[in-house]
């Protein structure tokens, strides 16, 4: 295939063959980007559903807090008094 693709550069002149691989080099970036995109896309699905995992578990504990009567948040300082 290699010498394939080298038979047909060498029949072109240099300004089709230099275009040619251009296009060829932005394909394969152009791939790539989209690859990684696809990839980061997958990865901010997976943190979604941890996302609803998390606020799931964050309101079981806090019916569990309130139901036992325990408080669920800090209690705020007072302001001294100068």
């Amino acid at each position: 295939m290699e010498s394939e693709i080298l038979r047909l550069l060498a029949g072109l002149d240099i300004g089709k063959a230099s275009f040619l691989l251009l296009a060829v080099i932005v394909l394969w970036g152009m791939r790539n980007i989209v690859t990684s995109l696809l990839r980061i896309e997958r990865h901010m699905e997976k943190m979604a559903g941890h996302s609803e995992q998390t606020h799931y578990f964050m309101n079981e504990m806090l019916a569990i807090f309130e139901r036992e009567g325990l408080p669920f948040r800090k209690p705020k300082k007072e302001a001294r008094k100068i």
